[in-house]
């Protein structure tokens, strides 16, 4: 199946309730939509050495660390599904975490030798922890807080990685306030910066302190050419993210951070989702509003299906490089 040129939203939702066809017995109810399983069947969307009884059970991994499962597992076309399919397995073992290693190290920082481990839905711990470092109270790991879809712990313990993952996503959400149409709120990027603590309601009423985090490494000029808050309208998600590897930044946790996306070189609405605040393209852009340590950087999934499909040779890999470029239609 070719989608190219067609709406991708669409050419995936296809591709999945095929997808679904092909390989579920008939036999297996399907959720509310077609492109959905029961959710008693959640795992049958996994590649097959994670699901229960394999190699690798996911299950036992998230009942471990203590991971909400995401509610829309059921979900063929989930983005948390495909971050387990994609980047889970190869934490399992050393020739994997070798092989993610090498990617990392040619895509998104050089200084990236090996993996100690990979988590899924990552937080930090003590004054790191996202109720305490960003004041997210009440929250967990992949509920309510800011986890990134997959956390990496490189260099022997000297290097943290932060990937958030997007499938068929349009955008990285809508701050709340702006959703809910909060009255008073502001999203004027220039008066944010000249006074976060009182004009982002978010810090003043609920204490969030992304902005207490990003203030010192912000790019004044370019923030405030901006036509608003870049976690207004399509950024939130960054916008927490960015905050978030800041403060762990400031720690001197780690010698250095990297924060990135995967994505679907498919999905180009994705993209542009930050014109609302004037940005074309987060790949390229997202990067020039600070002036960090941090490092922001961007992979597609396909790049890192092609990398494990040619530095590995075929075997042992080869299987789940066939599920892949089926189960998604690379």
């Amino acid at each position: 199946m070719t989608f190219e040129n067609l709406d991708y939203n669409h050419m995936l939702t296809k591709h999945m309730i095929n997808w679904r066809r092909v390989n579920i017995s008939e036999n297996v109810s399907q959720g509310s939509k077609p492109w959905e399983l029961s959710k008693d069947h959640w795992e049958l969307g996994l590649w097959k050495d994670i699901q229960s009884k394999a190699k690798w059970p996911l299950s036992k991994y998230l009942e471990k660390a203590n991971v909400h499962k995401h509610l829309l597992c059921h979900n063929l076309k989930s983005s948390w599904i495909q971050a387990a399919n994609l980047y889970f397995p190869f934490g399992q073992r050393p020739e994997g975490r070798l092989l993610f290693a090498s990617f990392l190290k040619e895509r998104a920082a050089p200084f990236i030798k090996t993996i100690d481990r990979l988590e899924l839905e990552y937080q930090e711990a003590g004054d790191l922890h996202p109720s305490i470092l960003l004041g997210e109270i009440g929250g967990q790991r992949g509920k309510g807080q800011t986890s990134p879809d997959i956390g990496i712990i490189a260099n022997s313990g000297k290097s943290l990685v932060i990937i958030e993952n997007k499938l068929s996503e349009k955008s990285f959400y809508r701050c709340p306030l702006k959703s809910a149409c909060q009255f008073g709120a502001s999203f004027d990027a220039s008066e944010l910066l000249s006074n976060p603590s009182k004009k982002c309601l978010l810090h003043k009423y609920y204490d969030r302190k992304y902005w207490k985090h990003l203030t010192s490494t912000i790019n004044k000029t370019n923030l405030s050419s901006l036509k608003c808050c870049p976690a207004a309208d399509g950024g939130y998600q960054l916008f927490r993210q960015q905050a978030l590897c800041e403060g762990i930044a400031s720690s001197r946790k780690y010698d250095s951070v990297v924060s990135c996306v995967a994505y679907d070189e498919r999905n180009t609405e994705l993209f542009t989702a930050l014109q609302p605040a004037g940005i074309s393209d987060f790949r390229f852009e997202w990067s020039q509003l600070f002036n960090s340590s941090v490092k922001f950087v961007s992979f597609s999934h396909q790049e890192w299906v092609k990398w494990v499909e040619e530095q590995s040779r075929g075997q042992p890999f080869m299987d789940w490089v066939l599920y892949i470029k089926e189960r998604y239609g690379f």
